[in-house]
């Protein structure tokens, strides 16, 4: 149980990871139009 508990919070941290370096990619791409003006 320990080690399921163990993959499963490693499996949620990397998910996090991921989502958050592609929303701060995400966010640069939408806004380097307006960084140009």
């Amino acid at each position: 149980m320990i080690i399921l508990f163990f993959v499963s919070f490693v499996f949620f941290a990397f998910v996090g990871w991921v989502g958050s370096w592609i929303g701060c990619w995400l966010v640069g791409f939408t806004t380097l139009p307006f960084r140009r003006i």
